[in-house]
């Protein structure tokens, strides 16, 4: 078993929605997000539209690891549901109404899973599901302008990854590029706590348990060879880039990097 505890991991990552709201979105154009009392948005209202969607891509994303029960074994009770769902309904909104037209069906997606949520009711979301709550960063890769980690996993391990990034946000793409025996499983980047110990090979031996040496600040699943994407603001500091390979609950290996923040 891979030691933090992936099937909570991968249910915070997948699990995150938002109840509906009463405020009817702003009318967008097409092509560019939501212009507010304007039926055909200017450019600098589509400019600055864009730039809010942008800035609620990083509270959204925290929603994601913060989904009641992700940290432990334990089922959430009704209550933290409807705590979790209440605080995670206005990022959402942030995004419903600044991001383009063609990304309303996955809001109204995710919208109906948080609806559950809020109702006391967790969720296990299905592939189109798990689809709708990625479009949102995939959108963001490339339409924001952040610094991007695009990671690849190989055959061999994982590529693309620089030695150090400069602190700020960071919009994070991960490909699998390998027969499905060394694909990697999810994504995860740990910022490192102060004093911790451990070494690159006891992660790769699965004998260090990151969440006790690390503070997961991203959890990114790939559809088979469909990139994952996730957006997070990078604070100074080292980070551990890791994946178990193969498929739960049999990993073959763990691939494991380190990036320095300055």
């Amino acid at each position: 078993m891979f030691r933090i505890r992936l099937a909570a991991v991968t249910a915070i990552a997948a699990a995150i929605g938002v109840t509906a709201c009463s405020s009817s979105p702003a009318p967008r154009s097409p092509s560019g997000p939501a212009a507010s009392g304007a039926a055909h948005p200017s450019a600098a209202s589509t400019t600055r539209q864009t730039a809010l969607a942008c800035a609620g891509l990083v509270p959204f994303d925290q929603s994601v690891l913060t989904y009641p029960g992700g940290d432990s074994a334990g089922t959430p009770s009704a209550g933290q549901l409807r705590s979790w769902a209440a605080t995670t309904a206005p990022r959402l909104q942030v995004l419903a109404v600044n991001v383009p037209v063609s990304l309303d069906p996955d809001v109204a997606t995710v919208r109906a899973m948080l609806t559950t949520i809020s109702n006391g009711r967790p969720v296990d979301p299905t592939p189109a599901q798990y689809a709708a709550l990625t479009s949102f960063d995939r959108w963001g890769h490339g339409a924001c302008g952040f610094i991007r980690l695009d990671i690849t996993n190989t055959a061999t391990g994982l590529t693309s990854l620089p030695p150090a990034l400069p602190a700020g946000t960071v919009s994070v793409s991960f490909t699998n590029r390998a027969p499905a025996a060394k694909a990697g499983f999810i994504l995860l980047i740990g910022r490192v706590r102060p004093g911790a110990h451990y070494t690159l090979a006891a992660i790769r031996a699965n004998k260090v348990d990151l969440t006790t040496i690390a503070d997961i600040v991203v959890a990114a699943q790939p559809d088979g060879d469909r990139p994952a994407y996730a957006t997070v603001r990078l604070t100074p500091g080292d980070y551990i880039v890791t994946s178990p390979i193969g498929s739960p609950p049999n990993f073959s290996g763990i691939v494991a990097s380190e990036i320095h923040v300055r």
